[in-house]
């Protein structure tokens, strides 16, 4: 695996979020986890207001990696809508390929979120 691929370097931090995906859509789409995506965003312009004027190595460092781990955080949404995508693609490719039910009904079940 190449480290400097941003592609395969979200497809890691991707797997473990993949057998949830449409209950983690659907969660990005409640109202905390709306305001939790606006605080990174603040986070995001802090750290690049922080890049800008910076002038000692170590603070444009911590700045950067912050940045990386925000912006992956802020894309989680669109990288698994791109992964139904691509399943549906795929799925449309292959027509006469027996289908697993049972793994589709369990990955499309949405399970309630509770709040509290």
């Amino acid at each position: 695996m190449d480290q400097n691929n941003p592609k395969q370097n979200n497809q890691k931090v991707l797997n473990p979020l993949l057998l949830h995906k449409l209950e983690v859509l659907r969660w990005l789409e409640q109202t905390e986890a709306r305001h939790f995506l606006d605080y990174l965003e603040l986070v995001q312009e802090y750290n690049n207001q922080t890049l800008r004027i910076a002038d000692e190595p170590q603070k444009i460092h911590r700045a950067q990696g912050a940045l990386e781990i925000v912006e992956t955080i802020l894309r989680i949404k669109e990288m698994l809508t791109d992964s139904i995508k691509r399943e549906q693609e795929d799925l449309k490719k292959r027509p006469n390929e027996p289908v697993n039910t049972n793994v589709q009904i369990k990955n499309a079940q949405i399970r309630p979120v509770h709040s509290y």
